[in-house]
Order: C-alpha cells, then sequence, then structure tokens
C-alpha cells in the first residue's frame, strides 16, 4: 500500500510540474494563470487579495469585488462597475449614492492610472479592462454569467502586455 501511496505522489507530483502555469483562484469563477517559470523565487502574500511579488521586484495583485464589498447592493449588475468606473457608462443613470460612489472612484483612477484610454476586450464569456500609467496597471475581468461579482488585478512595475497575457487566461 505504502508503494502504491508514494508512486502515486511522483506522477502527481510529474504532473503539477508538467504544466507551463500555476492557477491562483480567487473565486470559483475567477482565476488566474501565471507562467511556472515568472514564480520562480516570488513571494506570495496576502493583503486585501492574493498578491505576488516577482523576482524582478514587480507586484501583482488580485482581489474579488461583489455587490457587498463594492457598497453597490442590490439589483446592480457587476459586470458594469468598471464601465461606469472608466467612464464608458454615464452615471447619470444610477441613484445618487451610487453615482457618487463611482465619481470619486473616477477622481482617484485618473490620477493613480491617468485618463489615458482604456483598452477593453470582449468575448461571448468576458470582457477585460485594462487602464496603465508609467508602471502602474488596473484591470478588471467580468464574465457575462457572473453578475454578483468580478475579479480586480492590479501590477506595478509590470508591463502591459505581459498583465494581457495573464488576463487573458482569466
Amino acid at each position: 500500500m505504502r508503494k502504491v501511496l508514494i508512486f502515486i505522489f511522483f506522477i502527481s507530483l510529474y504532473g503539477c510540474s508538467s504544466k507551463n502555469f500555476t492557477s491562483i483562484s480567487y473565486s470559483p469563477f475567477f482565476k488566474i494563470d501565471v507562467p511556472t517559470q515568472q514564480l520562480v523565487d516570488s513571494t506570495f502574500f496576502k493583503s486585501d487579495g492574493i498578491a505576488i511579488k516577482f523576482q524582478d521586484s514587480s507586484l501583482l495583485s488580485g482581489y474579488l469585488i461583489s455587490k457587498d464589498t463594492s457598497g453597490l447592493g442590490g439589483s446592480f449588475n457587476m459586470n458594469e462597475y468598471p464601465e461606469y468606473l472608466f467612464g464608458l457608462k454615464d452615471t447619470d443613470e444610477l441613484d445618487k449614492s451610487k453615482e457618487t460612489i463611482f465619481i470619486n472612484s473616477q477622481i482617484e483612477i485618473n490620477y493613480m492610472y491617468g485618463s489615458q484610454n482604456v483598452v477593453k476586450i470582449a468575448n461571448e464569456r468576458k470582457t477585460i479592462y485594462l487602464k496603465c500609467k508609467d508602471k502602474l496597471c488596473i484591470s478588471f475581468i467580468t464574465k457575462s454569467t457572473i453578475t454578483d461579482q468580478i475579479l480586480m488585478i492590479t501590477g506595478s512595475n509590470i508591463k502591459p502586455e505581459t498583465l494581457m497575457k495573464i488576463l487573458k487566461g482569466v
């Protein structure tokens, strides 16, 4: 029995190491796949969510935003959150309390990440929003079938194209 268990352990270990990526799960619906090679000498830690400090000192942090954590509650569709936050959708149609949340957040986002255009990539399953300034990036991933939560990924000292490759794997 012991030999069988050792054999199973080594087979499963081989299967884990033969992947080219490591999955980091933020919920049953949201995970990111980071190339395993990039994780050499990296440090994982918990802040508001799971974060990684890579060997080159770049940082990637993820946080799940829900109706409850955002203060938007009720019937608000979280897939619209990045649209309002980045000013892609007019906040005038929201009630005043929600409009105030987004107006205040837009000011902070534009200060931190600039007022440049947002990159938006969508398919039938998900939409990725990415905004970068200098060496700082903020991104949101929404899934068409999940309306009560979204994933926010921030990065510092990370190239936007590297971050986008990771985001496309969500």
